[in-house]
């Protein structure tokens, strides 16, 4: 039989029962108890996570006897040391260049984070901060919205489009290595909006399809007449399909097929087809179009 490391006394592991259920307070504070030892027998001061948060704090100072200057000195001068190692590449950052179809590690991080942060919604000890708020209610959602509505109104159009030129790029071999479905598409605000209205003037008669539910030839319509009439509409986003009316100096090709072709190849199917913009939206002349489209 093994001998516990800390005790001595008969154990089956390294350290017996007894000495793990030892609690003492976590040093860096926060007043929550945590073991003393380790299953290793390593004696653990703070709770897992915790370790960073105490080294200003008076707990720490005044149950391990330093002083504030002393740790703040000696924190600087390490984080002066480590940005240097890490110029001059003696350090590197693990993760860099990795995703979680190519290194496990990752995968095996991502679900554990997951899991854990489910387990604390699901207990109530995480909340959504701003779950039920609004900008009209509050400031930081509102100051939140205006600097991201400054932030995309001042980014250039070259970097936008080299932005949308590399997720394209990457949801392509998405899903050519089957990592990506269409069903996991998302049903966009934009679809939601066509969808809501046509629910309004024409309950049960059309459905949205965008997630590969209905296929005419190799395209995806995103609402499908169920009725039997041979109607479909699309809802295309301005800047990702190429909307000439709002970008007429830019050539979108790399994108997306020019509508008017894709509004032909449904013709050739025998299927009647509206693209409504995301301009139209915006200006709210989508209804007009929808209405004159299904002959209301």
């Amino acid at each position: 039989m093994k001998r516990c490391c800390i005790c001595d006394d008969i154990s089956k592991n390294k350290v017996c029962n007894a000495c793990l259920s030892i609690t003492v307070f976590c040093a860096c504070g926060c007043g929550q108890l945590r073991t003393k030892y380790s299953k290793s027998g390593k004696f653990r001061k703070f709770i897992h996570g915790h370790n960073g948060k105490g080294k200003n704090s008076n707990f720490y100072h005044k149950n391990y006897g330093r002083t504030k200057e002393v740790d703040l000195e000696k924190y600087i001068k390490q984080s002066e040391t480590r940005k240097k190692k890490f110029v001059d590449e003696e350090l590197k950052i693990w993760n860099k260049g990795l995703t979680k179809e190519v290194d496990r590690r990752l995968i095996k991080i991502s679900r554990k984070s997951s899991e854990t942060k489910k387990k604390k919604f699901a207990n109530g000890e995480s909340k959504i901060w701003n779950k039920g708020l609004t900008k009209e209610t509050d400031e930081r959602i509102a100051k939140g919205g205006r600097k991201l509505s400054e932030t995309i109104a001042n980014t250039p159009i070259e970097t936008k489009l080299e932005r949308y030129k590399r997720i394209s790029e990457t949801v392509r071999e998405q899903f050519r290595l089957g990592l990506r479905k269409l069903s996991s598409v998302k049903f966009t605000k934009l679809n939601k909006t066509i969808q809501t209205y046509l629910d309004d003037i024409q309950l049960n008669k059309w459905k949205y399809t965008g997630k590969g539910e209905v296929w005419i030839s190799n395209m995806n319509p995103d609402h499908f007449n169920i009725n039997g009439e041979k109607k479909v509409i699309e809802g295309n986003g301005c800047f990702f399909h190429g909307c000439k009316s709002c970008f007429p100096n830019i050539n979108f090709t790399r994108f997306k097929n020019n509508s008017l072709e894709r509004i032909a190849k449904y013709k050739q199917y025998g299927y009647d087809c509206l693209i409504v913009w995301e301009h139209d939206i915006h200006n709210r002349k989508y209804k007009q179009l929808i209405d004159n489209f299904i002959k209301i």
